[in-house]
Formats: structure tokens, sequence, C-alpha cells
């Protein structure tokens, strides 16, 4: 006999009562169903005078003492062969079980049966059941109160997690993460419908409510609520989409994503923008451009890596958050001579959790091309080789460590330097590899002049300047000064 959703099962009544344990089938052939499924509905123990069992409705535990086994005279095998002719769940006897048949019967075994042995499973089945139905209708109080307040979905998930106690998510087609609580998404396997620790049932838009992993203690309150939770979910997801931002109210949620301060986190970002319109699973990237560019170009321009996003502005610049499509990887080859003054884009990223720190590698991108600290048209944060040290400084940019490293070699001639002329000359000087000679031209003075220079930067900062590593260091520092203030 199957299960249906909300009844009590034998797995159930072996997960409260650890005294018993499944002994038959050993084994259980692909394509039977699972025959620790089946409801178990009351206890009842067999007599040794007949009839050995009363009237049967179904769904029976029949407990066996191995002394009617005896008293009967009738071999195991063969009594129990006959017994589960009936409609029952199984039969509980004692261990060791002298002789296990070998079909889909389930045979449950204890140390020992006693005269209360029926009287306290009916208790507990009787108690278990007073609590799932009190427990059942705490949900659905919470679920009632949570849609009559038009609660969002991820706090209506939330609560149904903390009440119930076990993870809840809700994945698309792909297994991309939509909602979670907990780390029940993190976790869910690739043989999630085979397992008991998990249940699951369909939503709208090839979106699938997972359930888990579930305490086998807990199984039974899970799939009696399914349904009901199934239900809410589907109805809050339903208006969640009702109201979703449209127009420019579209455009401002997108920009909040992009700001670190906007106050949103964790989940809450996921669910903003799967409000406004990023679906979840994609590869992402920030792009930032010229704020006089008209938007048909940039579409253009932003084309291999996706369809396009208006964001607003963001330091002045346009911001556009591009989205992979599914058949695509999103790192889609960009010309390098673009209709456009410039472009600046973001490393992927394949959660909408990160469009913050993307949004802070294109700003940083765009601050270098608008100070002409690099010269290329599409600025890409992936693209390490051109960017070279730019890049390197980007993960101490605004950090207290940069700012002590530059001040302990450039503070006294920066002091002593006001309009800048001397920290020019060893700028150059250090990119044209000492040479006297290209960097006279470079600068266009004559080489006395630019000894003269040096002699002075010498006098105030006391460095070898013939020393390679001290040159590096110097360099290094002198390229740090031109990076643009971290955004706030």
């Amino acid at each position: 006999m199957e299960t249906t959703i909300g009844e009590i099962i034998l797995h159930d009544l072996l997960a409260w009562e650890p005294h018993l344990t499944f002994v038959s089938p050993l084994a259980v052939p692909a394509g039977i169903p699972d025959p620790l499924a089946r409801e178990v509905d009351w206890v009842l123990t067999a007599r040794s005078s007949p009839p050995m069992l009363p009237f049967l409705r179904g769904g029976e535990l029949i407990v066996l003492p191995q002394r009617i086994v005896q008293e009967t005279g009738i071999p195991f095998a063969r009594l129990v062969s006959e017994i589960t002719m009936q409609p029952i769940a199984g039969i509980l006897t004692e261990a060791p079980v002298p002789a296990i048949p070998d079909n889909p019967l389930v045979i449950l075994s204890t140390d020992k049966i006693g005269p209360e042995t029926e009287s306290e499973l009916n208790r507990l089945l009787a108690s278990r059941r007073r609590e799932l139905l009190q427990a059942a209708s705490e949900v659905d109080r919470l679920i009632t109160d949570a849609l009559e307040r038009r609660v969002r979905p991820a706090e209506l998930l939330d609560a149904l997690s903390q009440r119930l106690r076990t993870p809840i998510s809700v994945l698309t087609d792909d297994g991309s993460v939509l909602f979670s609580t907990g780390s029940g998404a993190d976790n869910v396997p690739a043989d999630a419908r085979m397992s008991r620790e998990w249940l699951s049932a369909p939503l709208k838009e090839k979106q699938t409510l997972w359930l888990g992993p579930i305490p086998a203690h807990n199984h039974a309150l899970m799939r009696m609520t399914l349904h009901r939770v199934r239900e809410s979910v589907q109805r809050s997801l339903d208006r969640d989409a009702t109201t979703a931002p449209h127009g420019t109210a579209r455009v401002s949620a997108l920009n909040a994503l992009l700001l670190p301060h906007a106050g949103l986190q964790g989940d809450s970002v996921t669910e903003q923008a799967f409000r406004a319109g990023i679906a979840p699973g994609r590869i992402l990237h920030v792009a930032l451009a010229p704020g006089s560019l008209a938007d048909s170009s940039l579409r253009r321009m932003l084309a291999p890596l996706g369809e396009s996003h208006e964001a607003g502005h963001v330091d002045g610049y346009r911001a556009v958050i591009t989205v992979a499509i599914p058949a695509a990887s999103g790192r889609g080859f960009l010309p390098e001579t673009p209709r456009i003054p410039w472009i600046a884009i973001s490393a992927p990223i394949d959660t909408a959790r990160e469009l913050p720190q993307a949004a802070r590698q294109a700003r940083y991108l765009a601050a270098l091309i608008e100070a002409s600290a690099i010269r290329v048209p599409v600025a890409r944060f992936s693209d390490e080789a051109r960017l070279g040290v730019y890049r390197l400084l980007y993960d101490s940019w605004g950090s207290p460590l940069l700012e002590r490293f530059c001040s302990t070699l450039l503070a006294d001639l920066e002091q002593e330097d006001r309009r800048g002329l001397l920290r020019e000359t060893l700028r150059i000087f250090l990119e044209q590899g000492g040479s006297f000679r290209l960097t006279a031209e470079a600068l266009g003075i004559h080489r006395n002049t630019l000894t003269y220079r040096l002699k002075q930067i010498r006098s105030i900062i006391e460095v070898d300047l013939d020393d390679p590593h001290t040159r590096l260091s110097l360099q290094i520092a002198l390229i740090a000064r031109q990076l643009p203030d971290p955004p706030m």
C-alpha cells in the first residue's frame, strides 16, 4: 500500500521509535516501490487461535511474537505469507527473525515484544498525529497571515523555513538558485528526487520548490504541509511578478543593485534583480560608458555579451548590466575599435550578489580612462595583460596599506614639489627605463636640465635611482598616486 501525502508511513515510525529495525526485504529491486513508504494506520497483535486477525481495513502493522508462531505450529515464513495476503502495512516480530521470506514483504523487528507493545505503539501513533495536525495548523495560520500582509517571497520562505525547521529553496530549470534559506540550495544533489532527505514540488515558469535536507523525524510534517507551502509560494511569486518595477522604476531598481550603500544584502539582491528582469544563473557584466552616448550605440557594442539592461548612471557614466543568454557564455568578443569613445567592462560574474563589486571594477576602469592613465577603447577588467600594474593595484585601491606604501616613498617629494614638476620628471624617467636621452626628449628639455632635476629628487628622497628595485618601487608608487579616488 503506497502512502499518500500527509499520512504516517513506516519510515516515520522507524524514525520515531529507535527500538524498531527494518529487516526485510533485504534489498528492493529496481522499479519496485519503497516498501517503507506504506501507510501505517494502527497496530494489532496476532492471536494463536483462529481467527488470528480481526477484520482489517488496511494499513495495520501486525505484531507477531515468536511465541504465537510456536503456539500455532506453523513455520514463520508460511505464517508471514498468509498474513501478508491481507492489506497490511507490515509485520513486527522479535529479533532474530528465524527466516526472512524472499519477497517485498515488510518485516520489522525489536528485541522484545511484551503485553504493552501494541498499546505503546498505538499511543505513539496517536500522539504524533495530534502533533502533526497542530503543527500543520500553525503553518496554515502563518501562511494566511503572510499572504494577508502581502509579504515578499523571500520573507515568506524565511518564515516557513523557521517554522518547519527545514531549508527551503526555489530553483530554476537549470538549477540556478532564485531563493534560498539556510544552506539548502547549495546542497541539492543531482539525485535529490531519489532521496528521502528532499521533497520537491513544481512551480510555474519551470521553477521548482525544494525542501531539504529533511531530518527523518520531520519528514511526515514536510509531506503533510508540502502542498500548502507550494501553493502559498506560488501565490507570492505571482503577486510579486505583477508588482515588478517597469520603465524608470526598473532602471532605478537596477541602479540600486550596483551601489553597495543601497542597503541590499545577500538574497535580497538576488530577489531584487529577479524582479527587475535579471535572470539567475546567467553570466553578468557591468559596463560603463560616457554619459552622452546613445542607448542604441551602447547596446550594439555590448550585444556579444548578451542582453543589455539599462541601469541609470554611476559617477556620471551610463551604466548597463549585460545578461548572457542561456546558450551563450557571456564572454563574447568585442571590437577593439568601437564606434563609441570608450567603454569599461567588469569581469564576468555569475550571481547578482556580486553586482556591487562588478560595478566597482567598471568604475575603476572608467576613471583610469578619463584620467588618460590607460588608453584603450575597450577596457575589460578581466584583461590583466593590458591592465598590467593597474590590475594589481586594484585590490589595494583606497586601502591604508597602499597609502602607507606611497607615503613612505613619496611624502617628502610631494611636500617639496608643490607643482608636481619633479614627480612628473621622475615618472617619465622611470618609464623610459632610466635613459637620459629618451627622458629629455619626452619632456622636451635639455639633458643638463634633466640632470639638475634628478639631483634635486635625489636630495629630497635620498634614494639610489640606479638600483632597479628602488626604481620599481618608486614607479609603482607614482602610478598608484594617479589612481582615481575610490567610490564612497
